[in-house]
């Protein structure tokens, strides 16, 4: 029951047939007590990095960055095994192909890029970069089209976690391979490959993955975008509580999760290698899950009707081809074994909010794992927190949330033109917030200057209406809540805010507690 529960939970995103692997660079003598070690001493140290530290601006001497364009051009090779059809979408696109050597892993990550025709918006101004994080199993090749829509005067990437998509490693020994591998990942492709902050876009894993790194480092992050974002990944406490139970038994005190921690002691840990019969099982469940005909069957599960053209021949090739790897079978067992992250995702908006990052939620009505219950509770909390940070420092509003319908589990694959407008234009109301705040140097939050404060308010208001950059969404008002993606289809969009009323009595269950104290903060503020 146990293996089954933890499996499941790694079940948490459409493209189910891949897994993940990866290698610590280096590592490859010493006993799984030492790896594990060395491995949550560089994530501890990381995640208590001051929030101040700079960007580092260049790579180290053995950090490789090369980029190509893909489709035959510029002297490109193809890569290998793909079809011509992935090609031609790609070059269409604009794309280009880069591999990032991550030395500390000796691995090569691969990912993608959109080049901005001009680093400088309408106002003159530098445009952020944005990075889209996929969901567990997928790799870049699924945000080819939402990356075509996003605006020419900004840097675009997309790259594969460590084990999915073109990201795989030789060898996978020495790994724990846990969420706070991924989320270092993302951190040092900002600071080495994109050596800017930007705006993060994430989906289901990638939601999750983005809010942790929000919280983590936010000196890198300016805003996160998730689209119907896990709320939890993995079973196993995390490496911070194993240790904080141990203490506790050491110090004659009685563990608070004195039956779990035992549990899981007798339970394999995720460093690799695997003992054999957590090979074996995971093994077996790796190969039924990679079949073509369970792929389709699930992505079909989670895509809404409707959107079933999406799911082309080669998007679900290119899913089958990257779990073909042969370090995929290790790299699953880890993953189903490895802890959680020392925070919870709840947890995780919260220090986002306190940190200044602004959220965007855009999240597919029909999915059927992360339902609307889901985004709501997170949307609260994030409001929760919000308004305590407005009580505390007048800040602006920064958390916006809709829903989409016809979309299921990845809106951003089903409706990429709406959701490409919509981010982009919630990215420009964002960084154009952030030009006003710098050009009033704080001055409309300062004791005496209250009609200064409601001058400027105005004055916001009106430009607000003009841009069409606006969070509200301005193309989507004027076509009546409705957005036609490229395909004729069309897509509707639901703004969510404070006032809407649960659904049904689930929604109304799972977000009473939460929609209370959210009242409560609203008539304080």
């Amino acid at each position: 029951a146990l293996l089954l529960a933890c499996t499941l939970g790694t079940l948490g995103s459409p493209a189910l047939s891949s897994s993940v692997g990866a290698r610590r660079g280096g590592v490859r003598a010493g006993s799984a007590g030492a790896l594990r070690s060395s491995f949550r001493a560089r994530c501890a140290a990381r995640r208590n990095m001051d929030a101040t530290t700079s960007l580092r601006r260049h790579a180290t001497p053995a950090t490789q960055v090369v980029r190509r364009r893909v489709g035959g051009r510029a002297g490109v090779s193809s890569g290998e095994g793909r079809s011509l059809i992935e090609e031609e979408e790609r070059e269409k696109a604009g794309l280009e192909e880069g591999k990032y050597r991550w030395d500390e892993y000796g691995v090569d990550i691969h990912y993608l890029v959109k080049k901005a025709q001009s680093t400088e918006d309408d106002a003159g101004s530098s445009s952020s970069p944005v990075l889209f994080l996929p969901g567990f199993g997928v790799g870049s090749f699924q945000f080819t089209s939402v990356m075509q829509e996003m605006g020419d005067d900004r840097d675009v990437f997309s790259f594969d976690w460590l084990g999915q998509g073109k990201s795989w490693p030789s060898d996978s020994e020495g790994l724990q391979f846990s969420s706070d591998l991924w989320v270092e990942q993302a951190a040092t492709f900002i600071e080495d490959v994109i050596k800017k902050p930007v705006f993060l876009a994430g989906n289901s894993l990638g939601g999750y993955l983005g809010a942790l790194l929000a919280a983590r480092h936010p000196h890198l992050v300016k805003g996160v975008a998730m689209y119907n974002a896990t709320p939890f990944w993995a079973f196993r406490p995390s490496a911070d509580d194993d240790e904080a139970e141990a203490g506790a038994g050491r110090a004659g005190q009685q563990p608070q999760n004195a039956l779990l921690a035992r549990l899981f002691s007798t339970v394999w840990d995720g460093v690799l290698p695997a003992p054999k019969p957590y090979k074996e099982f995971a093994s077996n469940l790796f190969d039924a899950l990679r079949d073509e005909a369970n792929v389709r069957r699930l992505l079909g599960l989670v895509y809404s009707s409707g959107t079933e053209a999406v799911l082309s021949r080669s998007f679900v090739k290119e899913i089958i081809d990257s779990a073909a790897h042969p370090e995929g079978p290790n790299a699953y067992a880890s993953i189903v074994f490895s802890p959680k992250a020392n925070i919870g995702f709840g947890e995780a908006l919260e220090k986002g909010v306190q940190n200044g990052v602004s959220y965007l939620m855009v999240y597919g009505r029909e999915d059927p794992w992360v339902v609307p219950l889901w985004g709501q509770r997170a949307y609260l909390r994030l409001r929760m927190a919000e308004q305590q940070q407005q009580q505390q420092h007048g800040d602006l509003q920064r958390v916006s949330y809709c829903e989409l319908t016809p979309a299921g589990h990845c809106p951003h694959h089903e409706a990429p033109r709406t959701v490409g407008k919509v981010t982009e234009g919630w990215i420009r109301s964002m960084e154009r917030e952030g030009r006003e705040e710098e050009e009033q140097g704080g001055q409309h939050v300062t004791a005496g200057q209250v009609s200064t404060s409601t001058e400027i308010e105005k004055e916001q208001q009106q430009q607000q209406q003009k841009d069409d950059g606006q969070r509200s969404f301005p193309p989507l008002h004027r076509e009546h809540g409705l957005m036609k993606e490229r395909d004729g289809r069309q897509v509707r969009i639901q703004p969510i805010g404070d006032g809407v009323s649960p659904r049904n009595v689930g929604e109304w269950m799972g977000t009473l507690f939460l929609r209370q104290r959210a009242r409560e903060l609203l008539e304080k503020s």
